[in-house]
């Protein structure tokens, strides 16, 4: 089989290979992840919202001339989702932008304040009539994001994972909401609600969902504002950062970024022979409440592909709060090459 990856960074249309196999392909949709939302200082200061993971689709080629080294397929793929819709930014296929005549699965959803982004919606039918037709199946939603402490200096709400290959993805814990305590871990990415991050219950930051690749236990929270958790791997929500009371000193409380490739053995590059995957939500940042110090909070970024960015902390004052970004989707075309083509290479 030959692989071939679209993330953010490339370049519509995709020229179809001289080697194509029509028959049996697949063109594999994440949508990109959300973007925190945004994190405010003050005697008011509240923690922000995380952004929502990505959908996820699968296409089988059903019927529809595509020629190889002559057709060009058109596409879009984008990254940290800042617009409040299901279409805009989504992954696409056979169309540059969301109009009639594609294949999507939607992106996820930004925070905004203290509210969390939901996650993207599961797409199981094609946007009007595509010239290339192909079949959908198992189209799973991306994880929502948590909510960020809104009645109390507290911690930014964990981004929700991508949905994947296996399950949905798992959402992101809500940020701490007693003053001075911690960020929400991210969720992780295609395990459903056991990819969920659990609760905040103290000025430590919760642990990231627990996920299907390496390790699988999710990013450590953080324990201490001078950062002692952890990012997720294989496809793992972050670890949240910790909040604090303190009135005095440099206070840094960070979420850690999302696992990246969660499901690495599913997806192996054929031209850079690199594998991907799903990713994890970034962790929440805590919530710093007391009144002096240096403060600063931060979400963690989503993981590749298809995490939502996690939300920083709310700070007594006003200090720096970071949203964590939402990472790229992404497209996996996977096809046979042609036999007499594929037999000059044994």
């Amino acid at each position: 089989m030959t692989v071939y990856f679209l993330t953010s960074a490339s370049t519509s249309p995709f020229a179809v290979p001289g080697n194509w196999q029509s028959s049996g392909s697949t063109v594999e949709l994440i949508g990109a992840g959300g973007k925190a939302g945004a994190a405010t200082g003050g005697t008011s200061g509240r923690g922000a919202g995380g952004g929502g993971g990505g959908a996820y689709g699968k296409l089988t080629y059903s019927s529809g001339t595509i020629t190889g080294g002559t057709t060009t397929i058109p596409f879009q793929v984008s990254s940290n989702n800042a617009t409040a819709s299901q279409t805009t930014n989504s992954t696409i296929w056979e169309q540059a932008t969301y109009v009639t005549g594609c294949y999507y699965e939607s992106p996820g959803q930004p925070g905004s304040a203290t509210t969390a982004g939901a996650g993207g919606t599961a797409i199981s039918a094609a946007n009007g009539s595509p010239t290339i037709v192909y079949t959908i199946s198992g189209a799973v939603a991306g994880g929502a994001g948590g909510a960020g402490a809104s009645a109390a200096i507290g911690g930014g709400g964990g981004g929700g994972g991508a949905g994947g290959t296996s399950a949905l993805g798992g959402a992101g814990a809500a940020g701490g909401t007693t003053a001075g305590f911690g960020g929400g871990g991210g969720g992780a990415a295609n395990n459903g609600a056991t990819g969920n991050a659990p609760a905040v219950s103290s000025a430590t930051g919760s642990t990231g969902g627990t996920g299907v690749g390496p390790s699988h236990g999710g990013g450590a929270g953080s324990s201490s504002t001078t950062g002692n958790g952890s990012d997720g791997i294989g496809g793992q929500g972050g670890g949240g950062g910790a909040g604090s009371t303190a009135t005095t000193g440099t206070l840094t409380s960070t979420g850690y970024n999302g696992g990246p490739n969660g499901n690495i053995s599913n997806w192996v590059d054929s031209v850079a022979n690199t594998g991907q995957g799903t990713g994890g939500g970034g962790g929440g940042g805590g919530g710093d409440s007391g009144a002096g110090g240096v403060q600063s909070t931060s979400g963690g970024n989503g993981g590749n592909y298809g995490g939502g960015g996690g939300g920083a902390g709310g700070s007594r004052q006003t200090g720096t709060q970071t949203a964590g970004t939402g990472a790229s989707g992404l497209i996996v075309v996977t096809y046979t090459q042609l036999a007499w083509q594929a037999s000059a290479y044994l």
